[in-house]
């Protein structure tokens, strides 16, 4: 079977059977006998120490000796594999240490001590571009999106809250938004009756929302893993009209029969890879797919001539980068592996 952890497995040591018969010819098999002298020796002069090694009846107790000798004040973290026996974690907890899990290597089965539960925040800058779908596409071309980030880690968790700025400088249909502006020379006319010369149609809009997800650890390494995440939240957008020559069916409230203003729910799906290692930059590169259903906020709109309270489906894929600042916390000073 794969992804079997070889667990306990014993050294092939030549005459194993030998030595086992000998010890139980002894008359003292407890411990302290005449092989256990020979490993003490054995580790003595392989680790090259001036004093005395005394082997333990057994890895349990070995660790609840560690736990005393440590000192161990309340809030030290004591890193251990998570998974394991019992005892491992159980001879520091029960001197009020505080127990964080870690994954292990493949190669050595030892505990990996970078793949340990790290809490904390990030407070994160992301720049994208989408390309709407749906109700959008039939009225905005790509648009821009910038935004701020804030989550909460524990482990390979994160949740927190969202904030993003939409902008988008191609509004389609234009020609039939501003056709009662229109005069027969086909031009929009200001206050002082000349010609207007400059408009500038845009999208604008914003969402405000939670998240969360998690780190896909074991697709990855110890600095640099996929992620994936949801966002929830309430969105706005509308359409800006703004003219360099004053006119007053370009300004309030006359506009808001223009402006298109919805507002609605929307919900992100996001695949990316995380990247936090021990020096700046730390960065996400993301892929998102978002779904948002909204109403007109106005009701009536010039275009239309009508009311419209019908419900608005956008659909939409995009790109984005992120920028990080990781704030992990460390309450201890000192850590321990086992």
């Amino acid at each position: 079977m794969k992804n079997i952890i070889p667990f306990s497995q014993h050294a092939k040591i030549d005459n194993n059977l030998g030595y086992v018969k000998k010890v139980l010819e002894n008359s003292q098999t407890s411990g302290d006998g005449p092989f256990s002298k020979k490993a003490e020796k054995l580790l003595v002069k392989k680790l090259k120490i001036s004093g005395k090694i005394y082997l333990t009846t057994s890895c349990t107790h070995a660790l609840e000796i560690a736990a005393i000798l440590l000192n161990l004040q309340p809030d030290d973290e004591v890193i251990v594999p998570s998974y394991t026996f019992v005892s491992t974690a159980l001879a520091f907890y029960m001197h009020k240490a505080k127990i964080v899990f870690a994954d292990i290597k493949p190669d050595t089965l030892n505990i990996d001590e970078t793949k340990a539960k790290q809490r904390g925040s990030l407070i994160q800058i992301r720049l994208g571009g989408q390309v709407p779908l749906g109700n959008w596409y039939e009225n905005y071309g790509p648009l821009l999106d910038a935004g701020l980030q804030y989550s909460w880690t524990n482990g390979n968790l994160f949740y927190g809250i969202s904030s993003t700025y939409l902008y988008g400088g191609n509004v389609r249909k234009l020609d039939d938004i501003l056709d009662h502006l229109i005069t027969r020379n086909g031009e929009i006319m200001s206050n002082d009756g000349s010609s207007l010369s400059g408009l500038q149609s845009e999208l604008r809009g914003g969402q405000i929302g939670l998240h969360f997800g998690s780190i896909i650890s074991k697709w990855g390494k110890s600095n640099s893993n996929p992620i994936i995440w949801l966002e929830a939240g309430v969105i706005q957008h509308k359409r800006a009209l703004l003219s360099s020559g004053g006119v007053p069916q370009l300004e309030p409230p006359y506009i808001y029969g223009l402006d298109n203003l919805h507002r609605g729910v929307y919900l992100q799906e996001n695949l990316g890879w995380l990247h936090i290692g021990k020096n700046a930059p730390h960065f996400k590169i993301e892929f998102q797919t978002f779904q948002s259903i909204t109403r007109l906020i106005r009701e009536y709109q010039f275009i239309l001539e009508e009311i419209d309270t019908t419900a608005k489906w956008d659909f939409g894929i995009g790109l984005r980068a992120t920028w990080i600042l990781p704030i992990l916390s460390e309450k201890s000073q000192t850590k321990y592996y086992y």
